[in-house]
């Protein structure tokens, strides 16, 4: 699987040994109920890659929700709008910059919606294309999976979403 995770997050061909193992040794050495949370989200995320974009959707917005809505570090549970906090969180998590964060936040919040969709109808609405939100959805997702393998943990989303995530 963590190959998975370094294919989904770039092109294949470029994927780097050192990040591989690096990835690998984050997801091995997270340990506790952070590390049990972080492989969930791991493993939703590969399934993701494996199929059709109804089942992506839910595999996606199950990832994206269980690695960005895990509780802060006073282990108290998040609450308000799912997919608002999921979106603020991923955005604050991985954006460099107002435009890239504004970006992400947008990318996050539109794969949520097709999550919910799938859902709560049952089935994306047919005519569209959802290939290209979904795949940025993995895109960000594998991003997310990588910097909290390498940190080994989850940040205090309370106060590193308000002061900014030091990489």
């Amino acid at each position: 699987y963590a190959l998975d995770l370094c294919y989904a997050s770039r092109d294949p061909k470029s994927v780097d040994t050192e990040e591989f193992k690096e990835c690998y040794a984050g997801l091995r050495e997270t340990t506790g109920k952070k590390g049990e949370v972080l492989r969930i989200g791991f493993d939703r995320l590969a399934s993701a890659l494996r199929r059709n974009a109804v089942e992506k959707a839910i595999d996606l917005g199950i990832a994206l929700e269980v690695l960005l809505l895990f509780e802060n570090t006073q282990g108290k549970p998040l609450e308000g709008e799912l997919k608002y906090r999921m979106a603020l969180h991923g955005a604050a998590f991985l954006g460099a910059s107002k435009e890239e964060r504004l970006a992400i936040f947008k990318a996050l919040k539109s794969v949520y919606d097709l999550r919910s969709k799938v859902v709560h109808n049952g089935h994306l609405p047919s005519g569209k294309d959802y290939g290209s939100h979904l795949n940025e959805g993995v895109r960000l997702c594998a991003q997310v999976t990588k910097k909290l393998a390498a940190a080994r943990g989850f940040p205090d989303w309370d106060n590193d979403c308000v002061l900014g995530w030091q990489s």
